[in-house]
């Protein structure tokens, strides 16, 4: 492999990194691992991969052999439909979930530039501080002079 080569390589590796930091991020599971010299890109993206199948329904009982063994194409469906998957599966707000599960900070950034964050998981602590729910049973529309 020539330099040029290896420094395409590199480059859409890095590029495979990107997209998965996304859905890493807002799974709560800090940066995607970093390409490894030497590795094949189908071996880096197959390694994204793999801690994500267990958020895809269609995809969670495929073996990575063969994600590795699939023509370009099809691994290409497959790995949209497994991003698509865990971004869906990291939307899934408190409550839902284990109750010891713990909550995880999903950070993004909105088109001004700002830095959101958002805890998603089962419900918190501060849950069992709350008081009972208040709800309205009516509604007087009539003002002070008795007039409707």
């Amino acid at each position: 492999m020539n330099r040029l080569d290896s420094m395409k390589l590199r480059d859409v590796c890095l590029d495979e990194q990107y997209q998965a930091d996304k859905v890493y991020n807002n799974l709560g599971l800090g940066r995607s691992p970093a390409p490894v010299h030497g590795t094949s890109y189908r071996d880096y993206a197959v390694r994204l991969l793999d801690p994500l199948l267990k958020h895809s329904k269609a995809w969670k009982g495929i073996k990575t052999d063969s994600l590795r063994a699939m023509d370009d194409a099809s691994f290409q469906v497959v790995k949209a439909q497994i991003y698509a998957d865990s971004n869906a599966a990291s939307r899934i707000r408190g409550g839902e979930g284990d109750m010891n599960e713990p909550l995880r900070e999903v950070r993004h950034t909105d088109e001004a530039g700002r830095v959101i964050t958002e805890f998603h998981g089962a419900r918190s602590f501060i849950h069992d501080f709350a008081g009972p729910r208040k709800y309205i049973a009516k509604i007087n529309n009539s003002d002070r002079s008795g007039n409707s």
